[in-house]
């Protein structure tokens, strides 16, 4: 059964609309705003992160690729007659697509581009995917970082000092008498304790303990 997804447009950007297409004016309510149908996914839409995922991966079931089973964002395919395997990765509308074989890793992008649009594709031993850095300059070795997210994370909290562990041995000691942050001071403490969580996660592990407790 068709799904029938409806959007209210605001009232400025509905007069916009009858400004260039006037036919539309009789469909204005009685706030003065369209109303469209949406007949196709739209970014920020509730399932529009799925439908693309969906999509995504029936085209690549399609194409020989075999969905890991422990990650489903991850798909393999064996390449028989080079006996190498293909690897694509998925992170919303970002893919990394790893292949011994160059000819082959040319061959996924060319099909790639027969199916989407619009493709900005990076080639090369350095890559930036998911605010890391991948770097396979040194033969067998995956160097990856994430130096700007450091740095934000420091800079907008005014860090400049060095520690030699990630928390001092009072970690878990809690202040019941401290008073409580307000509102506006615990969505800031929210927000960088999460930001930190996603780069420790991936390149800091000694730090999951203290952003974990926190």
């Amino acid at each position: 059964m068709k799904k029938l997804v409806l959007i209210k447009i605001n009232q400025e950007e509905s007069t916009m609309l009858i400004e260039m297409y006037p036919e539309l004016e009789e469909y204005l309510d009685d706030e003065g705003k369209l109303t469209a149908e949406c007949l196709k996914a739209l970014y920020g839409l509730i399932e529009s992160g799925k439908l693309w995922y969906d999509t995504i991966k029936e085209k690549l079931l399609k194409n020989g690729y075999i969905q890991n089973p422990y990650e489903p964002c991850i798909f393999n395919k064996w390449h028989e007659d080079k006996q190498v395997q293909s690897t694509i990765g998925i992170y919303v509308d970002d893919l990394i697509t790893t292949c011994k074989n160059r000819a082959i890793a040319e061959s996924i992008i060319t099909w790639l581009q027969s199916e989407f649009d619009e493709l900005k594709i990076t080639r090369g031993d350095v890559h930036e995917f998911t605010g890391m850095v991948f770097d396979f300059t040194s033969p067998r070795k995956l160097k990856i970082t994430m130096k700007k997210a450091l740095k934000d994370i420091l800079k907008r909290n005014t860090i400049a000092g060095k520690a030699a562990t990630p928390s001092t041995p009072e970690l878990f000691q809690i202040d019941s008498k401290f008073p409580r942050l307000d509102k506006e001071q615990a969505e800031k403490f929210h927000s960088e304790v999460a930001s930190i969580s996603y780069v420790v996660k991936r390149i800091k592990p000694e730090c999951l303990t203290v952003t974990s407790f926190l």
